[in-house]
């Protein structure tokens, strides 16, 4: 790779913070989802690097060795790296979540026409809209005589929707859900 072990010396630790040679490869590969071009040098040196030195390398320092190659910064590199690999497993579970939802969905059904099944009974009232959900905490503002607010801007929509709407994350109120209704399982056997 015409990369001395004097200049790997001095680069910073990127392998270890990636731990196993398995999440050294998945990090790399969560890289390819990035448009930054830290990674797409960074790709291209890599996937210029014979495979058999890159099984050699992968334990010992291979980041920071194409890191070198493609002379990118470090930094930037990592923060990168690290941003595709988080958003990649979060995709990835949010699959699996997606695929099991039926499968839970069901269970808590069941559940809720069991006698003990009060919570699961409520949150499926309240997740169709036969109850209100529980409003959280209103903050009324006051502003002195005098003071106007500005007219509201003309709004344009954004028809795409979120990822994060089609996808939405486990939420606070949602994991208390969980909690609650795991310790009230418990007790019951």
């Amino acid at each position: 790779m015409e990369v001395s072990p004097e200049e790997l010396a001095l680069c910073p630790p990127l392998s270890p913070i990636f731990g196993s040679r398995p999440n050294i490869l998945a990090a790399v590969e969560a890289l390819r989802f990035s448009i930054k071009p830290v990674a797409a040098e960074f790709l291209r040196v890599y996937d210029a690097v014979p495979i058999e030195d890159r099984r050699h390398l992968a334990n010992d320092r291979l980041l920071e060795a194409v890191a070198v190659k493609a002379k990118v910064d470090f930094s930037e590199l990592l923060g990168e790296m690290i941003f595709s690999f988080r958003s990649a497993q979060a995709q990835k579970s949010a699959v699996m979540a997606m695929a099991e939802h039926p499968d839970v969905l069901r269970a808590s059904l069941l559940y809720a026409c069991s006698p003990g099944g009060v919570q699961d009974r409520r949150m499926l009232h309240e997740a169709v809209g036969f109850l209100p959900t529980p409003k959280g905490m209103n903050l009324n503002l006051n502003f002195p005589q005098g003071v106007q607010q500005p007219p509201p801007k003309d709004i344009v929509e954004d028809v795409s929707p979120d990822v994060n709407d089609v996808f939405p994350m486990i939420t606070g109120p949602q994991q208390n859900w969980q909690d609650r209704r795991q310790k009230m399982l418990s007790r019951e056997n």
